[in-house]
C-alpha cells in the first residue's frame, strides 16, 4: 500500500512540475511578445499601415514605402491602400488585397474579366500601351511576355517580340516560333531587310524608284516603295507592273481591283501584299498560323507613326486575321 502511494505521490510531483514549466515558458512568451512591437506594414482592424521601423510612430503622410521587398502606398491619414487601381501623378497602380502593390506579371479582375496585366517591377507603375504600334515585349523572371493593345497580356496567340515570331501560352510566356522556310524570293528578300532603320539604310527602298533624295522622316512615305524593291530586286517585278505608283498605297488597291487580285485573308501566302486601312499601309505576307498573320513592312517601326516625324524601319509584325484595320489581301 505503501508503494502505490509513494508512486502516485510521484506522479502528481511530475505533473505539478510540468504545469510550472508551461506556465513560465507562457509567460516568457508573452514577454517576448510584448518587448518586440509590430513593425512595418501591420494590419489593425480590417486596414493596413505603415510603423516606422526607427521611430516605431505610424506613417500618416502620404506616399509610397518599401517593406520586405514590397512596394506599398499611404493615403494622406495613414490607411495603405488596397484593392484597387488608382493614380499618382502621371501614372497608374495597382494594389493587392493585402496592399501589396501588384508587380512584374500578375491576374486582374474575376471570371470572364480576368486578364494578365504587367506593372513595372522596380516602381509599381501598370505598364500601358498608346496604340498598336507601342505593342512590345517584357521579360519577367526569365521569360517573354508580350503587352497588347489593350495593355493585358497575350495568352493563347502569336506574337512578334525584338522581330522574331513567338507564341504565347495560357500564362501569356512566349515561346519562340520556327520560321517557315519558303521558295518564295519576295519575301525570302524582304525578311533580310529586318531590322533595317536608319537613313542611310532604308534609302534606297525609295530612291531605286524616284531618284530623289529620301528624307530621313515620316514625310517620305516608304512602305510601298519597299514593297516594289522587293518583287524588284527577287525578279518579281513583272507580277506587279500594272500597278503604277508604288509609292501611293491606293494604286495596289486599285490594281487588286481591276484584276481580281484580293484573296481571302484565310488564303494568304508568302510574298503576297496586304494592305491596311483606308490604303492606309502595305506590306508582305509572311505567314498565317492559328488564325493570325505575320508580315514584314517597311516604314513600320516601333516609334513611326503618322504625325512622329520619325522614319519607321522594317519590321515583323503579326495580326489577327479579323483585325478591322486589314483591308485586304492581294496575291500578284
Amino acid at each position: 500500500m505503501k508503494r502505490v502511494l509513494r508512486t502516485i505521490v510521484a506522479v502528481l510531483l511530475l505533473f505539478a512540475m510540468s504545469l510550472c514549466m508551461s506556465f513560465a515558458a507562457e509567460e516568457n512568451t508573452q514577454q517576448k511578445t510584448k518587448a518586440t512591437p509590430q513593425l512595418g506594414v501591420i494590419e489593425k482592424n480590417g486596414s493596413y499601415y505603415y510603423k516606422h521601423p526607427k521611430t516605431n510612430q505610424i506613417r500618416k503622410d502620404a506616399g509610397f514605402v518599401k517593406w520586405n521587398g514590397n512596394i506599398y502606398y499611404i493615403q494622406k491619414g495613414g490607411k495603405i491602400i488596397t484593392s484597387k487601381t488608382f493614380k499618382v501623378g502621371n501614372y497608374q497602380y495597382r494594389a493587392c488585397k493585402n496592399g501589396k502593390l501588384a508587380v512584374g506579371v500578375y491576374g486582374w479582375g474575376s471570371g470572364k474579366n480576368r486578364k494578365l496585366y504587367y506593372s513595372n517591377p522596380k516602381n509599381g507603375r501598370w505598364v500601358k500601351i498608346k496604340s498598336y504600334r507601342y505593342q512590345k515585349g517584357v521579360k519577367w523572371k526569365g521569360k517573354w511576355y508580350y503587352l497588347q493593345t489593350d495593355s493585358s497580356v497575350a495568352v493563347n496567340r502569336p506574337v512578334v517580340i525584338n522581330n522574331l515570331p513567338y507564341y504565347a501560352n495560357s500564362e501569356g510566356a512566349c515561346s519562340k516560333l520556327t520560321v517557315n522556310k519558303t521558295n518564295n524570293a519576295v519575301l525570302n528578300l524582304a525578311r533580310k531587310q529586318i531590322g533595317k532603320s536608319t537613313k542611310s539604310q532604308v534609302k534606297g527602298f525609295w530612291t531605286w524608284y524616284f531618284g530623289t533624295r529620301f528624307r530621313d522622316t515620316d514625310a517620305t512615305p516608304w512602305c510601298g516603295t519597299f514593297v516594289g524593291w522587293c518583287y524588284k530586286r527577287s525578279g518579281n517585278y513583272g507580277k506587279i507592273n500594272g500597278i503604277g505608283n508604288k509609292a501611293y498605297v491606293p494604286s495596289y488597291s486599285n490594281f487588286a481591283n481591276r484584276r481580281d487580285k484580293w484573296i481571302r485573308r484565310s488564303k494568304a501566302k508568302a510574298g503576297d501584299i496586304i494592305v491596311f486601312g483606308r490604303n492606309r499601309h502595305v506590306g508582305i505576307v509572311e505567314r498565317v498560323y492559328k488564325g493570325y498573320v505575320y508580315t514584314v513592312e517597311g516604314n513600320s517601326g516601333p516609334d513611326s507613326d503618322i504625325g512622329t516625324g520619325k522614319p519607321g524601319a522594317v519590321t515583323r509584325r503579326v495580326y489577327k486575321l479579323t483585325d478591322p484595320d486589314i483591308k485586304g489581301v492581294i496575291h500578284p
